[in-house]
């Protein structure tokens, strides 16, 4: 994971790695001699590209999100320097509609 440029999928290989630390999956798997499979399972192979991409897109739906509820949307707008100095700033908005 670390050729791969992904913070979801580093983050999921992570989990995994730490969940499988010490299991008999990972422990069969250390050598041809205690198992002569090649591969993991798939499904152990491809959770960190899968779970990964989850990850970074709820990561930038939080993101979105977080951008547009902080954004100025309509009136008034208030601007706060301090305790006892601000602007309030107030426009009209035309629908179109007269």
């Amino acid at each position: 994971m670390h050729a791969r440029a992904y913070a979801g999928a580093a983050t999921t290989a992570r989990n995994l790695a730490n969940l499988n630390e010490g299991s008999q999956i990972r422990e069969s798997h250390r050598s041809a001699e205690k198992d002569t499979r090649v591969q993991d399972a798939y499904s152990l192979r491809c959770t960190p590209q899968v779970h990964g991409a989850v990850r970074d897109s709820l990561a930038q739906a939080r993101e979105i999100a977080a951008v547009e509820l902080n954004s100025a949307r309509i009136n008034p707008l208030v601007f706060v320097r301090d305790a006892n100095n601000g602007d309030i700033i107030t426009a009209e908005i035309s629908t179109g509609n007269r």
